[in-house]
C-alpha cells in the first residue's frame, strides 16, 4: 500500500529495502534456475497473512464416513496439474483445471477456508506414457471471474467467486528461461484507442499497459494470484495524458475517410 500511495513515480528497488534481504536468505543460494511457485510459498509464509485461502482438503466420502485423503498447507500454493487429455486446440481454461482437481480420483477436493487471497501454481511438467518429462505450453484461459470449489462442513461442494489480480509466466525451457508478470488494475478506457486492464512487468523496464496477454505469456503461465470478488479493490491507474476526445475524433476521422473511399 505504501509503494502504491506514496511513491513519487521513481523506480522502487526491492533489493534496497531492508526487509528484502532476509526474505531471500537461504533460498536459491546457487543462483540457478529458480521456481516462482517456490518463492510464492516462501513469500506467503514470511507474510503470514490471515487473508490467504490456500488450505484445502481432498475427501473420500462413503455412506459410513468421510475421510480426509490429502490436504494442503495455508501458505503452499494450490497446485493444478496440466492434463493433456483436457487440452483442445492448444489451450485449456483455468475453470477446467479446477474442476479436474476437485474431482480427481473420484474424490471431492476444495478450499476449506476461503478468505481474501488464493495462490495457484500451474504445474506444466507432464509425464508421457513412455516416461518422458516435458514442459507443456498449453495456453491458459480464464474469464473475469473464476469459480473456485470449496468444501462445507456437510461435505457438499460449493463455489466461491475469485478474480485474478496477478499472473506470472515462465518463458523458456524447464532448465532455463525468464519470468514475466501481469498485474491487474481497474480497467482504463478513457483512451479508446489503447484501453488497459493489466500492467505488463519485465526486468529493467517500466511496466506497460495492455488489455490482453501476449500469446507467449499465456503459454507460460505458472503462477496465479486471485482475490475474492466480493472483497476486491483494484488499483486505479492515472489516466493517460492524451485527450480521449482527441483520440475519438481521430478514430471517427479515419472511419469517415474509409467510408468515402
Amino acid at each position: 500500500m505504501t509503494i502504491l500511495t506514496e511513491n513519487d513515480g521513481t523506480p522502487f528497488p526491492l533489493d534496497a529495502q531492508e526487509w528484502f534481504g532476509p526474505l531471500l536468505q537461504g533460498w536459491n543460494d546457487q543462483q540457478g534456475q529458480a521456481d516462482c511457485a517456490e518463492f510464492g510459498h516462501r513469500l506467503a509464509a514470511w507474510l503470514a497473512l490471515d487473508a490467504l485461502s490456500n488450505s484445502w482438503e481432498r475427501r473420500v466420502i462413503t455412506p459410513e464416513a468421510t475421510m480426509v485423503h490429502d490436504h494442503g498447507d495455508n501458505t503452499m500454493p494450490l497446485t493444478l496439474q496440466l492434463d493433456p487429455a483436457l487440452i483442445a486446440d492448444g489451450e485449456i481454461s483455468l475453470t477446467a483445471l479446477l474442476r479436474s482437481w476437485s474431482a480427481e480420483l473420484g474424490m471431492c477436493a476444495g478450499l476449506t477456508n476461503p478468505q481474501d487471497l488464493l495462490v495457484i501454481h500451474v504445474e506444466r511438467m507432464v509425464l508421457t506414457p513412455t516416461g518422458q518429462l516435458y514442459k507443456h505450453d498449453a495456453n491458459i484461459t480464464f474469464a473475469w471471474e473464476v469459480q473456485v470449489p470449496t468444501l462445507t462442513h456437510d461435505t457438499a461442494i460449493q463455489h466461491v467467486s475469485y478474480t485474478i489480480v496477478a499472473v506470472t509466466a515462465h518463458l523458456g525451457s524447464d532448465k532455463s528461461g525468464h519470468y514475466q508478470a501481469m498485474l491487474r488494475t481497474y480497467p482504463e478506457v478513457s483512451d479508446i484507442t489503447a484501453p488497459s486492464m493489466w500492467m505488463f512487468c519485465d526486468d529493467c523496464r517500466l511496466p506497460e499497459r495492455c488489455w490482453v496477454f501476449p500469446p507467449a505469456f499465456s503459454r507460460g503461465i505458472t503462477g496465479i494470484w486471485l482475490c475474492r470478488t466480493d472483497r476486491l479493490e483494484m488499483h486505479l491507474m492515472e489516466q493517460p495524458r492524451t485527450s480521449p476526445d482527441t483520440d475519438l475524433l481521430t478514430v471517427l476521422s479515419g472511419q469517415t475517410r474509409l467510408a468515402g473511399d
